[in-house]
């Protein structure tokens, strides 16, 4: 294979897998390519590319459906065999957050989603919009076996440049709720099992360093934005807003998106009466979750997830104090 053929398959790699340098830890590029033409032998290069190796799909085993998030951006074989020092493993391109999509090509409507920002609930609410809604909780109550197994099989993804006549729609959570949210997805799914039994701190401290290897988490955990999606997304939606804003969406671009109706299979038993910090506790001990997802955080705790999460909080502009507000 010649260099520069090489060096194109390489540079794609890097594309696909890492993105913008969105982490204050990172220091990528010049030093990475080289790591990764190191790291890399030519025959892997290829086997990469060429066969887009799946990763183990432990939550899709779990609810009975097939392929698993299927995501050739971001693979657990391609993360293991790249071993670089600075890589982030939040990393996905532009190319990787339209891979995920789900949308409707006679109607010119797609939905943007994130893992563990109530993406079950968007996805049915855009299956809804396409009439798909009923045979996917049929497959299975879990939406994104239907997604993974069948409509990833049928669809086809436009290409970008046709994406300006379209309606792009990308939901969103607030980046405090949502690391909860990924720490007890994280421990309940045992993606680490000797990790399993870690504090919400320890949780992020793992992230913060770089310290998470299976890729079924990292997919749970990494950052909502995208660099360069604002070229793209036409209105974003902030899942806490309930109804009374996505109407306000329908009325003025005539789509008929509903979420009030709509419930996800996989949410944690909340307890409302718990109202003492936990944010230091191991996750055995905590026992049922509190309703209020402040009950993990004290100054320390609220200063890592601004930290690691800095890009969400500022491009989205979340607050802190609408933590608890559904």
């Amino acid at each position: 294979m010649s260099i520069n053929i090489r060096r194109m398959i390489i540079t794609e790699t890097v594309e696909l897998l890492t993105g913008s340098n969105l982490h204050p830890n990172n220091s990528i590029k010049a030093r990475q390519f080289k790591e990764l033409e190191e790291a890399l032998p030519e025959k892997k290069v290829i086997e990469i590319e060429q066969k887009g190796e799946k990763c183990e799909k432990k939550r899709f085993e779990l609810h009975g459906c097939e392929n698993g998030f299927d995501d050739k951006y971001l693979d657990c074989n391609k993360l293991q065999n790249l071993k670089l020092e600075s890589f982030n493993k939040w990393k996905i391109s532009i190319d990787g957050m339209f891979f995920a999509s789900v949308h409707d090509n006679k109607q010119k409507v797609m939905l943007l989603w994130t893992p563990r920002a109530a993406c079950s609930i968007a996805c049915q609410m855009m299956f809804e919009t396409m009439g798909l809604l009923e045979e996917a909780l049929t497959y299975n109550p879990f939406i994104h076996c239907y997604r993974a197994d069948i409509y990833n099989k049928n669809r086809v993804i436009p290409p970008k440049e046709e994406l300006s006549s379209w309606f792009i729609l990308k939901t969103i959570v607030n980046p405090y709720r949502r690391a909860v949210s990924s720490y007890h997805h994280y421990c309940i799914n045992q993606y680490e099992p000797e990790y399993m039994n870690i504090s919400f701190y320890e949780y992020l401290m793992r992230i913060d360093q770089n310290l998470i290897k299976d890729c079924n988490a990292i997919q749970h955990c990494y950052a909502q934005y995208i660099l360069g999606e604002e070229s793209y997304v036409t209105r974003y939606y902030k899942m806490e807003f309930g109804q009374s804003k996505l109407d306000e969406i329908n009325t003025h671009y005539g789509t008929k998106f509903r979420i009030d109706d709509k419930k996800s299979v996989h949410h944690a038993v909340k307890d409302a009466s718990i109202n003492i910090f936990i944010g230091h506790v191991k996750y055995n001990d905590i026992g049922i979750m509190p309703k209020k997802y402040s009950c993990f955080y004290d100054d320390k705790i609220k200063a890592l997830v601004e930290k690691i999460y800095a890009i969400d909080i500022k491009y989205y502009n979340y607050k802190f104090k609408d933590i608890d507000n559904i």
